[in-house]
């Protein structure tokens, strides 16, 4: 493995002197990109292949970022999680996708694929990534409202590389640290923050490094950077967030008017001498809408009284033929009075008893 590795360093280095022709490839950053690299496995079966960073200098190389056994990955020479091959290695496409581009990104990378003879039958790949930069270098948008907490997302495979130190800061990220630098965490804990309003909430322990800002303000929008440190030259993992905040909306007071119901109260007492009085009351009600109909529901109740008194009255009447014909004795005679009040309303009835010769006297007043 160690012998090949050297092989392979070596020889992207003779390429480089050389001025070996490559493919030249664009990407944006904030996107991922294919680095194209593919063999012919029917014929050579699954083999080894080597990925390299390569540099300008005269050796030409710097390091291996990624390796396969032609079968799989081997996890421990992932220099990043940000590389991967996701191509179908079981058809010989090797290619090298890196994600979420950075400019850092951009520089020469090669492809060897190992084949059977000398080191010079190897299949040799040269790259040339070049990275535009985009303003506000971003793929991620976040829209918040004024007076609420908004979050900006921001995670990396802690399993992988173990707790890493983050910074966020406003506007775009520099080549190194963060450029106004709001907050930071050294992987287990916040180290720096610039505010009360700038807080770390989410499971430092699982990777989750996303930045809340508490009671937005509309001058809180604008571009911010998350940068996570990665071990070797260039791996850090960049995220740009563009943060719109919108005005809150207006807020208008409508007067209420409170409105109290109360059930009109009956009561009825009885005194000695037979007579009944039935009382009916009615509380105030607090609306100027329902004080405008009060003086229907006066009325109502008294046409109301009226008409009960009308039917006590021919009850009565009733009652007391009744007891003529059983011949009740001439010189008893009762008297009934009902009366009715409501506020500002009386309804009187009396009812003298039938007398000897089955003569009735009514009187009503309303």
């Amino acid at each position: 493995m160690t012998v090949r590795r050297f092989n392979s360093l070596l020889l992207l280095a003779l390429l480089t002197v050389s001025g070996s022709s490559s493919t030249k490839v664009v990407g944006r950053a904030g996107e991922d990109v294919t680095l194209p690299c593919k063999y012919d496995i029917t014929s050579n079966g699954p083999t080894e292949v080597f990925w390299n960073r390569v540099s300008e200098s005269l050796l030409g190389f710097n390091h291996q970022i990624i390796y396969s056994d032609g079968y799989k990955v081997i996890e421990t020479t992932r220099a990043s999680s940000r590389y991967h091959l996701l191509g179908r290695l079981e058809d010989g496409d090797v290619s090298l996708t890196i994600l979420n581009t950075t400019e850092e990104d951009a520089g020469r990378y090669g492809c060897r694929v190992e084949t059977s003879g000398w080191l010079f039958n190897d299949e040799k790949h040269l790259i040339d990534l070049t990275i535009e930069k985009v303003s506000g270098s971003s793929s991620t948008k976040v829209v918040g409202r004024a007076g609420e907490d908004v979050t900006l997302p921001c995670k990396y495979d802690i399993k992988y590389y173990g707790p890493r130190a983050v910074c966020w800061g406003r506007g775009s990220i520099s080549t190194y640290g963060c450029n106004n630098q709001i907050i930071s965490t050294d992987g287990s804990k916040v180290t720096t923050g610039a505010s009360s309003r700038y807080q770390l909430l989410g499971r430092l322990k699982d990777g989750d490094v996303s930045l809340t800002i508490l009671n937005t303000i509309e001058e809180d929008a604008g571009l911010y950077g998350c940068r996570v440190e990665i071990p070797g030259l260039g791996n850090d993992e960049i995220h740009h967030i563009d943060l719109t905040i919108k005005k809150a909306p207006s807020t208008s007071s409508t007067p209420t008017t409170e409105t109290t119901e109360q059930t009109p109260q009956t009561e009825q007492t009885t005194n000695t001498s037979g007579q009944v009085t039935i009382t009916t009351s009615s509380n105030s009600i607090n609306s100027e809408q329902q004080e405008a109909g009060g003086g229907v529901l006066v009325f109502m109740v008294r046409v109301l009284l009226a008409v009960i008194a009308l039917v006590t009255a021919g009850v009565a009447t009733v009652i007391g033929r009744r007891w003529n014909q059983h011949k009740i004795p001439q010189q008893q005679q009762s008297s009934t009075s009902v009366r009715f009040s409501s506020n500002s309303s009386a309804v009187e009835l009396q009812l003298l008893q039938i007398d000897a010769g089955g003569n009735s006297d009514c009187v009503y007043e309303v």
